[in-house]
């Protein structure tokens, strides 16, 4: 038996799980790689002295702290910065804590940027991490989530939803449609 068959196998297994997060979020699936890693103190110190937070180089904010400066915001750019921080916390990358990672802070040095970036690829490493962690709390729930986004763009009901939430409340909108149900 040749031995890089289970190999080949997780290759295209991971491929089309890239392929699914690509359907569902529409993100970029190929790119420069994720690395937090790579974030200096000095570019976390940079986004946070834009976000107006507290001056130090902490790697993590309160996302309630943040959500307040955003509401406040007039910098659009700045703005667009935090927006981008939230979205990953809530929505492509969720953990159970309440501390919103700032390693991303060179990415957004740029955010017209952020595009360059292999996000898919990045969604599953997050959920892989996820599983094997024994620090969180629920490791499937970022699978379960990208499951129930998936099972609602491709129109079918998520088996995971029960009672009055049989269908996720996500939904692709546009002005138009948005208008039609309005009316």
């Amino acid at each position: 038996m040749d031995k890089e068959q289970p190999l080949q196998k997780d290759s295209r297994l991971r491929h089309k799980m890239k392929e699914d997060v690509h359907r569902v979020y529409e993100l970029p699936k190929a790119g420069k790689k994720i690395d937090l890693k790579l974030c200096s103190d000095l570019s976390i110190k940079k986004l946070r002295a834009k976000l107006n937070l507290a001056e130090n180089c902490s790697a993590f904010v309160n996302v309630i702290e943040l959500e307040e400066k955003v509401k406040s915001m007039e910098d659009p750019k700045v703005w667009v910065k935090a927006a981008i921080m939230l979205v990953i916390h809530n929505v492509l990358c969720p953990t159970n804590s309440s501390l919103l990672c700032l390693q991303y802070a060179h990415i957004l040095e740029d955010p017209s940027g952020v595009t360059s970036y292999n996000w898919c690829s990045h969604i599953l490493e997050h959920i892989k991490e996820g599983i094997a962690s024994s620090r969180v709390v629920n490791p499937t729930i970022d699978f379960h989530f990208l499951m129930i986004n998936y099972m609602e763009k491709m129109g079918m009901e998520s088996p995971f939803l029960t009672g009055k939430y049989k269908r996720p409340s996500l939904r692709d909108w546009d002005v138009t449609k948005a208008n039609q149900l309005l009316a």
